[in-house]
């Protein structure tokens, strides 16, 4: 076996380098792992949905069926934030006071007295896609109701309320107003 040893090295070598693909190589008895790279893409961390990023979507879609694009007024901004500070602070996520069987946060937006004859509200909730900007907005489109509310030509006004629940939902609540 002596005369083939030079042979059996070369070979091993050759076979490390240019079999880069095999996953052991077995010399003489001798078994040799290439060290393998191993790559991890960490999965990235979902963007919470922000006001302007809303705003912006809900304009596009608006845009679409040739709808003006919405101003943010101060008085539904505070009304929609009061209204997604209330759901993340309850876990209860519904248009409607369970206690008082009322929308809370449209009776919290007429205290404001803005000069709305008509108001509308928008709920959204989720985690992972369905908490970004992007997974509030297809939530909104696939809903008959809320993409009604969302393009309607005679809204001309909006604001909106962005929280986070204790168990990480992500919320998002539009407030209309119709002059």
């Amino acid at each position: 076996m002596k005369r083939f040893k030079p042979l059996l090295i070369i070979l091993a070598v050759l076979t490390i380098v240019v079999g880069t693909c095999a996953a052991v190589v077995v010399v003489m008895g001798v078994t040799y792992t290439p060290p393998v790279k191993v790559v991890v893409t960490p999965t990235p961390t979902p963007k919470p949905p922000t006001k302007e990023e809303l705003l912006k979507l809900v304009n596009e879609e608006r845009a679409k069926v040739g709808a003006a694009a919405l101003t943010v007024d101060p008085k539904l901004e505070q009304s929609a934030q009061w209204k997604a500070d209330k759901m993340a602070e309850t876990g209860v996520y519904n248009h409607t006071d369970e206690t008082t069987g009322k929308n809370d946060g449209l009776d919290y937006l007429d205290s404001l007295k803005p000069t709305c004859s008509n108001i509308s509200e928008n709920l959204h909730w989720g985690t992972d896609y369905y908490g970004t900007s992007g997974g509030t907005i297809a939530g909104w489109v696939g809903s008959k109701p809320h993409y009604a509310a969302m393009v309607d030509s005679g809204y001309t006004s909006t604001g909106f309320g962005i929280a986070t629940a204790r168990d990480g939902t992500f919320i998002a609540v539009e407030h209309f107003c119709k002059p």
